[in-house]
């Protein structure tokens, strides 16, 4: 992580966003909910909680990330379903 993005992360988690952290690159991101600015940027990977897609978008995701027209559907329900909309 560049410094850039260190004091992008701190900026967030000040102004009240929330930071989700992960120890390994397959881990699943959990959100941190701790008040204090205690990150350890060394062994652990942090990211500004990304925004949910709108509908619109799970559609347009899985149109382009979809090569095959009957995997379309099942790819879109799950981006909805993992962006709160099912």
């Amino acid at each position: 992580m560049t410094h850039d993005e260190m004091i992008a992360l701190i900026e967030a988690h000040r102004d009240g966003k929330t930071i989700q952290y992960r120890l390994s690159p397959k881990a699943e991101w959990r959100d941190r909910h701790l008040k204090s600015l205690d990150f350890d940027f060394s062994d652990v990977e942090y990211r500004i909680k990304p925004e949910p897609l709108t509908l619109d978008q799970c559609w347009s995701k899985a149109v382009n990330d979809t090569t095959k027209p009957d995997g379309l559907l099942v790819e879109f329900l799950k981006l909805a379903k993992e962006n709160g909309h099912v």
